[in-house]
């Protein structure tokens, strides 16, 4: 198998996750519960304006088009 290349880009990114997936607004409620941070308002949106957002973003940024892709595909399906 051949070596990934990596770019150092001064951050340090984890993949973390658990044995059950989580919902989204699940992990919302964790985190209000928690008491970490101060509560911020949280916009619910439907997926199809989510979508539709995030193909204008990789039209206008086209080199940023495929993270902005994957983006709404973490939130849409299972966030991994």
């Amino acid at each position: 198998m051949g070596r990934r290349k990596e770019i150092n880009t001064g951050f340090h990114i984890l993949n973390v996750c658990d044995a059950e997936p989580y919902e989204f607004n699940e992990v919302i409620r964790v985190f209000k519960k928690s008491g970490i941070r101060p509560n911020g308002p949280v916009i619910s949106l439907p997926l199809p304006f989510i979508w539709l957002a995030s193909r204008i973003a990789g039209g206008l940024f086209r080199d940023k088009r495929k993270w902005l892709h994957s983006c709404y595909e973490k939130l849409a399906s299972s966030m991994v």
